[in-house]
């Protein structure tokens, strides 16, 4: 399928739907150059490319009254179209209304922010590890200066850059890592992960079975698959421990206490089973820390 003849979609929208809210998370830091993404003045378009099993494809995603309107551009978009509702949010359907009074305010924002999955499970793999033990701008810089490294332009008429391959992180070596700071932990864990990315990929449709491969990848912990779970299958209850800053932001808004721990975050967490992970996205994701 060629740059100049996109594959377009239509798909209706049930109940409060926030495009860009939904699908912020899929940003790696504001400068990530494989998203592009406007809001305001009626407008709420998002742009994302990814490698897929088929091909590079760019998905372009507006809203249009009561619909998504959606252009695929690269080879990879007809394979998309059937995970498209999912990538989307749009299969996420629940109307979750917590009852907690510090939730209750935010039940606009639990209907209208979708949990979604990713584009690419081994794409987020690799952007969860370059943000282990380092701060959240010094792993987006990593991030950018890669994707620029492999300055491989996604197909359709968006401005954007494709993420590595496999290969890529594999033929990164320690020296060229630590050049675009990637320091040795990291970057033997992006090599453990560059290896496994096909049998990750494979079990994107079973969180329990993703969960597991993934913890036995050298490199990968509770954090990193926690947040696979939440972010790229788009789990409810997913539960994200070891995060330097999340046990203390659940315990400050739930409870107004504000050290916590992964033990209290998980008792606090409790009552909302099987939306953990919902209520965490929400919670933390609006303005207050990146997960």
């Amino acid at each position: 399928m060629g740059e100049g003849a996109p594959l377009r979609l239509s798909l209706a929208v049930e109940g409060p739907y926030a495009l860009v809210d939904s699908l912020r998370l899929q940003r790696f830091g504001r400068s990530d150059p494989t998203v592009a993404l406007e809001i305001g003045r009626g407008i709420e378009r998002f742009a994302k490319c990814a490698r897929t099993a088929a091909g590079p494809v760019t998905m372009v995603a507006w809203r249009a009254q009561e619909m998504v309107e959606v252009a695929l551009y690269g080879a990879g978009s007809e394979a998309l179209v059937p995970r498209l509702e999912a990538v989307l949010g749009l299969a996420d359907r629940t109307a979750f209304r917590p009852e907690h009074p510090r939730l209750v305010p935010l039940r606009a924002a639990f209907l209208a922010t979708r949990l979604v999955s990713a584009l690419s499970l081994s794409e987020l793999h690799a952007i969860l590890i370059l943000q282990q033990r380092v701060t959240f701008a010094e792993a987006a810089r990593a991030w950018q200066a890669m994707v620029r490294q492999v300055g491989e332009r996604a197909p359709g008429p968006v401005p954007l850059w494709l993420a590595p391959r496999p290969e890529h992180w594999l033929g990164l070596s320690q020296p060229a890592g630590r050049a675009i700071g990637i320091d040795a932990k990291r970057w033997e864990a992006l090599q453990c992960a560059a290896r496994a990315a096909a049998e990750l990929e494979a079990r994107a449709h079973d969180p329990e079975a993703l969960a597991e491969y993934a913890l036995a990848i050298p490199g990968t912990g509770p954090w990193t698959t926690g947040l696979l779970r939440g972010l790229g299958l788009g789990d409810a209850d997913a539960v994200v421990l070891g995060d330097v800053h999340m046990p203390h932001d659940v315990s400050a808004f739930l409870e107004g206490v504000p050290h916590g721990s992964d033990a209290r975050m998980l008792e606090l967490l409790e009552p909302f089973r099987p939306h953990r992970f919902r209520v965490v996205r929400v919670m933390l994701g609006r303005g207050r820390r990146r997960l």
